[in-house]
């Protein structure tokens, strides 16, 4: 093959990766585009919430992800972790727990290790705010009462 040839083949094939494999600038569009080419994958909104929840904190569009998540896939522990994360950072950590008994149940027998330490640390931190939570709220009634 001459040389000439093989560039041509390189500028073509250059070409055509520009044309037919779409470049994303960043994960969110990625994600987007997952929902659009399959809008009935609940992992398409898995990913969408943990980019709303972890980089945007828009907990509102995180929040509608997850429900959409759930709705195609009500037994992935996933939705049920991103749920327990997103009612910590509004500090209904009743809620939180929850969420999180349901992604353990979820987890059980599917998830590996490393998940079920994930959910273990998320479930000890919601456990310890609870704790602060009511030993605040029995100071506040001990308060009133005198």
């Amino acid at each position: 093959v001459s040389q000439s040839r093989y560039w041509a083949l390189v500028g073509l094939y250059i070409m055509r990766t520009h044309m037919f494999i779409p470049v994303f600038t960043n994960n969110k569009l990625l994600y987007e585009n997952g929902v659009r080419q399959d809008p009935e994958e609940p992992s398409n909104y898995c990913n969408l919430s943990d980019w709303y929840l972890m980089i945007e904190r828009d907990l509102t569009l995180a929040g509608f992800y997850i429900q959409k998540n759930i709705l195609y896939d009500p037994t992935d522990y996933k939705p049920y972790v991103n749920f327990a994360s997103l009612w910590r950072m509004l500090k209904n950590y009743q809620a939180a727990w929850d969420d999180i008994v349901k992604a353990k149940a979820c987890a059980e027998g599917k998830a590996g290790e490393y998940i079920h330490s994930i959910i273990d640390r998320q479930t000890g931190w919601i456990k310890e705010e609870l704790q602060r939570s009511a030993a605040a709220a029995s100071k506040e009634v001990r308060g009133r009462k005198k």
